[in-house]
């Protein structure tokens, strides 16, 4: 959980087309990218440090996958792969070897695990009683119509409740 209470999941959304194409048709996808910082370290070393994964990836899954890749050798330069999550906030870090290009080990990662992931858009609505595939402006119109329906029948229903107990207050 972050400092405001929600879990650190969300990363960092890759490429328009997909989304623009999700809003416009109600189907889609995305990529989703871990959000992830390259820092210097004494003796002339780096650490990548992973702040926050795609929407639900498994934070011990992802380290478990890293620290297997490093053991396998197929990722050179990787020193040490540790989860430092706390109360405040989650935090992986991939600490590498002197001799290591940070960047490509990052992509690597990427590519090879689930720092990156694809996401499917569906939405689905329900829309004069039936459910339909819409756009996002197609989505918020049907909320809109509902919540007038919702006000207009409650309304209804109270007025009608308040016109049958009229008779009682009068007498």
């Amino acid at each position: 959980m972050s400092k405001a209470g929600f879990p650190d999941t969300g990363g960092i959304v890759q490429g328009l087309d997909g989304i623009k194409k999700a809003y416009r048709t109600g189907k889609g996808k995305i990529i989703i990218r871990g959000r992830s910082a390259i820092e210097d370290l004494r003796g002339g070393r780096q650490q990548i440090v992973i702040t926050e994964l795609p929407y639900e990836v498994n934070k011990a899954h992802l380290v478990k996958k890293m620290e297997e890749l490093r053991l396998d050798k197929k990722v050179e330069g990787v020193a040490e792969v540790r989860d430092e999550t706390d109360r405040t906030g989650t935090r992986v870090i991939i600490e590498l070897k002197k001799e290591a290009v940070a960047s490509g080990i990052l992509n690597y990662f990427y590519k090879n695990t689930d720092l990156q992931i694809t996401y499917n858009f569906n939405m689905v609505a329900i829309d004069h009683k039936t459910p339909r595939q819409l756009g996002l402006k197609a989505i918020l119109e049907a909320y809109v119509r509902h919540q007038k329906e919702v006000v207009t029948r409650r309304t209804r229903y109270e007025l009608d409740k308040s016109k049958a107990r009229q008779h009682i207050v009068e007498a």
